[in-house]
């Protein structure tokens, strides 16, 4: 063969300018798992004696110079995560021949490599990583450029020049280009991708609907189906599949101490009675349905829509007892059908040599299985046991297996029992693991064969057709498969897959997470002391034994540190930064999600299941009832049940009754004498307590009264002492205005008898001038008669008096008197009224008769004043003022 190795072909690049993503991680596992398979291929499909020499890697051994870069990073930082072989490259090579076979050989790898690839079945961005992973591993030329040439990858893998050019050169895939667009970060997608395959492991899987709500709870936003979906896509490593149910009794059973336990009990066995392969049998009962088949493809017209194959249907079932052995041989089986008599004609095809039982339901039951262990196992296994050692019978616990009869026979018989665990058959019992199935499948088939053919299978041509399957499904290689899957020999405790008790972590009383809890990447433990190398940073200090310390972390700068060194400090900074982010982004979808799995959990374990509980009715004749007339029944059934109870009940008790009654009936009164007397002492208690209430109620009423009283009295002399003083007020000023009138009307009567004494002279002076005139009239005589008859009779003569006007006007005139002062109306608050508002103007006004001609004027208007209308008060009072005719003082 040859030494053909794939470890320089394919290998995880990491790409530049970023960290390494879990997907990144993910897609090198992946790389890693096609090397695998490819160098598989490549081992089993070439030899050396096809005339080819022995393989070498293509690629030459990098650069020794560490500051060569190929993507923006140090070379050693690409280095770190590559494998390569050391060999040796074309330009150390002289000779041209040697070069040419080198290079065929070269061509020859090439074609290797597209037909591994091809046989692997990667995906174009494997392909991608895969070449990248060969052009940097390659190493680098004097001028810098990688000896492997991104042209002859792109050849050698099959992808695109232009695109190989690219992701060399720096530039992300499309999925990391997005990632910051994507719901969840990868490394929370990661932490998820670990959750379900933990979950899935224990029984429990996640459906794109239960994917989605877990995403959803990581990042607290509704996430839709279809994202699920494409959350598989990205991921390959998980796979849809459709999923089988699994009884929580069996979970449950199937638990590491059980099984445990069990394999010790059976190494013990075996190697105490020294059992032999030939002597280990299995035990178990298996239900076949006469008329039941299985799906078969067909061909029919690519129109037809519903596609259809006649068959029995018979749906009735048959048991069948079979009994294996550890070296591969099979028991002759036993057959149950169910019928209440023989019929001999059910035997008379029997090519199996199997024994025929009959039962009310076609199950075993403890005879039949007593039956079968007299008449079948112990005579077929005495005749192939030999050696006269002990045989060892393993089955279930089935209650036909556990009897006193069967046991004892048993132990007679130098016949070992060994009951499994209960509900772990289906990865204990060799029959369910290895042999049932395809022997269920064998006889769906051989019922299709019958039905294709138009034949029924019924009880008498039933061993004809189960024989035939029987012969297909079990074969030695079946059986000894069968028992070796089961370790129970060779003899294995092991066997059982760790995967297959994480179903019981669901039910355990332990803390156990489905992911369990790691060193996260950022930290390493440290087991001793560590020097510098392993602890740059002088802050953390030595490491002494299991010390924990950063990986990854750049040490401190020295003070005159480069430009080029800050920066790549700087960038060392980040990188572990953005790790460090990654890491928590995980721990943080860590937790939530085992948050929502503690309060499932919880729920588990703290619901109630309704057991309920179903008894048998009282039966009736009718064959047919009404709904109305079914729920009478019940109601007298019912009560039936419960009245005979009570009666019974009554019967065998009835003097502890009638005593239970009397005490009760007088504890009864003395609970009721003794809750009045608690009732009467609350009532006092409550009146006593109401008098005191309402006693404090009255006084502080009362208080309030008084001093409301108080304050209304207060209020009510206030009133009046301001209504006294009111009044006062109006008083004095009706009095002033009184008074003012008063001296108003006195004075206006001094100027009423100024006014009628200057009359009296202006008179007198008249009367001289007239009487002086008339002297000088020889008609004195005359004339003073006329001028009696005028006065007496108010007349005024025009011819006459002509002479005394014009004399009166050639005295001069007297000076007018003043005008009357005019009082208003007064109000009885001793304000003014003005006269447009007062209902009786109170005016003074003085009547003056003067005029031209005031010889004509009666003397008795003349010496009369008028009347003078005061209007003092609102009351309507009114004075009158006259002024008598003043009389001359002799």
């Amino acid at each position: 063969m040859s030494n053909f190795s794939m470890d320089s072909v394919i290998s995880w690049h990491r790409p530049p300018a970023h960290y390494i993503t879990p997907r990144e991680a993910e897609a090198a596992r992946l790389a890693n798992k096609a090397k695998e398979d490819t160098e598989k291929w490549v081992l089993e499909n070439l030899s050396d004696d096809e005339g080819m020499p022995p393989l070498e890697s293509p690629f030459s051994t990098p650069p020794t110079s560490p500051k060569s870069t190929t993507s923006g990073l140090p070379y050693a930082a690409l280095q770190e995560n590559v494998c390569c072989d050391t060999q040796p490259s074309v330009s150390n090579i002289f000779n041209m021949d040697e070069a040419g076979a080198v290079l065929k050989r070269r061509d020859r790898q090439t074609n290797i490599v597209k037909g591994a690839l091809s046989v692997t079945g990667d995906t174009k961005e494997q392909q991608l990583q895969l070449a990248l992973q060969a052009v940097v591993a390659s190493g680098l030329d004097p001028k810098g450029q990688p000896k492997l040439t991104l042209r002859r990858a792109a050849t050698q893998y099959g992808v695109s020049r232009t695109t190989l050019t690219a992701r060399y050169n720096g530039r992300k895939t499309r999925v990391d280009s997005h990632a910051h667009q994507q719901r969840l970060t990868p490394a929370q997608e990661a932490v998820l991708k670990e959750w379900i395959k933990a979950l899935g492991y224990r029984g429990v899987p996640l459906s794109h609907l239960t994917v989605a709500q877990h995403a959803s709870v990581i990042i607290d936003e509704p996430v839709s189906e279809n994202w699920a979906r494409h959350f598989r896509t990205r991921h390959p490593d998980l796979k849809a599949r459709w999923s089988t149910g699994l009884e929580c009794c069996r979970a449950r059973a199937l638990n590491r101490s059980q099984v445990s336990e069990y394999f010790t009990i059976l190494g013990d066995l075996i190697s105490r009675y020294n059992v032999l392969p030939s002597n280990i049998y299995n035990m178990d009962e298996k239900g076949i349905q006469l008329g039941i088949g299985k799906r078969t493809l067909v061909f029919v017209d690519r129109d037809q829509k519903t596609v259809q194959h006649l068959v029995n249907g018979d749906r009735e079932l048959v048991t069948v007892i079979e009994t294996v052995s550890a070296d591969g041989i099979v028991l002759p089986p036993s057959v149950i059908f169910k019928a209440k008599r023989r019929n001999l004609a059910w035997g008379r095809n029997n090519p199996c040599r199997a024994s025929i039982s009959i039962s009310q339901n076609g199950w075993t039951d403890m005879d039949l299985g007593l039956q079968w262990l007299i008449n079948d196992f112990e005579p077929t296994t005495s005749a192939r046991n030999a050696s006269g050692g002990w045989r060892l019978l393993i089955l279930d616990g089935h209650n036909s297996h556990c009897t006193y009869p069967f046991v004892d026979f048993c132990d007679k018989h130098k016949i070992i029992l060994l009951c499994l665990p209960s509900h772990t058959t289906h990865r204990l019992q060799p029959c369910d693991v290895g042999i049932f199935g395809p022997l269920a499948s064998s006889w769906k088939s051989e019922v299709n064969r019958a039905s294709a053919a138009n034949v029924a299978i019924t009880k008498y041509n039933l061993l004809e057709y189960y024989h035939a399957a029987r012969g297909r499904a079990f074969t030695p290689a079946t059986i000894q498969t069968a028992f070796r899957k089961t370790g129970i020999w060779p003899f294995d405790p092991n066997v059982i897959e760790e995967s297959a008790y994480a179903p019981a972590l669901n039910t355990t009383t332990k803390a156990s997470q489905p992911v369990p809890t790691v060193l996260p990447p950022l930290l390493e433990v440290v087991e001793g002391s560590a020097g510098a190398d392993s602890a740059p940073d002088d802050s953390r200090g030595p490491a002494t034994e299991a010390t924990i310390i950063l990986v990854d972390f750049p040490p401190p700068l020295r003070a005159n540190t480069s430009r080029k060194h800050y920066l790549d400090h700087y960038e060392a900074l980040r990188q572990f930064a953005l790790k460090a982010k990654a890491q928590m982004e995980g721990d943080f979808a860590s937790k939530k999600l085992m948050e929502a799995e503690n309060e499932r959990l919880r729920e588990q374990l703290f619901a109630k299941k309704k057991q309920t509980g179903y008894r048998r009715e009282g039966g009736s004749g009718a064959r047919h009832m009404t709904s109305t007339e079914m729920m009478d029944a019940l109601a007298k059934a019912d009560w039936e049940v419960k009245m005979k109870d009570v009666h019974e009940e009554a019967a065998k008790h009835f003097k502890q009754l009638r005593l239970t009654i009397r005490q009760y009936e007088k504890a009864s009164a003395d609970a009721q004498k003794r809750s009045e007397r608690e009732k009467q002492a609350a009532v006092r208690e409550a009146v006593r307590e109401a008098q005191k209430a309402l006693k404090v109620t009255f006084s502080f009423v009362t208080k309030r009264i008084a001093q409301a009283q108080k304050t209304a009295h207060r209020e009510l002399l206030n009133t009046r002492k301001a209504g006294e003083m009111a009044a006062k007020k109006a008083a004095a000023q009706a009095k002033r205005a009184a008074a003012a009138a008063k001296r108003e009307a006195l004075e206006e009567k001094r100027q009423a008898a100024k006014e009628q004494k200057e009359l009296k002279q202006t008179e007198k002076a008249r009367r001289r001038l007239e009487l002086a005139k008339a002297k000088k009239d020889s008609n004195h005589k005359v004339v003073q008669q006329k001028a009696k008859r005028t006065i007496s009779s108010n007349e005024e003569p025009a011819d006459e008096t002509a002479p005394m006007a014009e004399e009166l006007q050639s005295h001069p005139r007297p000076r007018p008197r003043p005008r009357p002062r005019r009082i208003d109306h007064l109000r009885s608050d001793g304000s003014d009224v003005p006269r447009s508002e007062s209902p009786l103007k109170a005016q003074v006004s003085v009547v003056r008769h003067f005029g031209e001609d005031v010889t004509n004027t009666p003397k008795r208007r003349l010496l009369v004043a008028p009347k003078v209308a005061v209007d003092a008060e609102p009351s309507g009072i009114q004075k009158d003022v006259g002024v008598r005719r003043s009389t001359r003082r002799k």
